[in-house]
């Protein structure tokens, strides 16, 4: 069975190794575009939009399980990546 890439679990995964190992959560996450695009659709699909053409807006932060966490895109980054700065 192929595994699925979770972009939210794996954002909020991300972030709290980065707060246990440094005691503060990191003030930037650095996605690929498809995970940027993805997170789009989501959040498009969680408040009822459904429509990326008419109703997209750029993401600029994303809550996190230690708080809202600022997002950019890394075009260098693999689809699966994420990194914290």
């Amino acid at each position: 069975m192929n595994q699925v890439f979770d972009i939210i679990e794996a954002i909020n995964e991300k972030t709290l190794e980065y707060f246990y190992t440094r005691s503060q959560k990191p003030a930037t996450r650095a996605v690929s575009p498809y995970s940027y695009r993805r997170l789009i659709e989501i959040k498009s699909l969680e408040e009822a939009t459904e429509n990326l053409i008419l109703d997209c807006a750029a993401m600029r932060e994303v809550v996190t399980r230690v708080g809202k966490v600022n997002i950019v895109i890394d075009e260098m980054l693999p689809d699966d990546a994420i990194q914290m700065e």
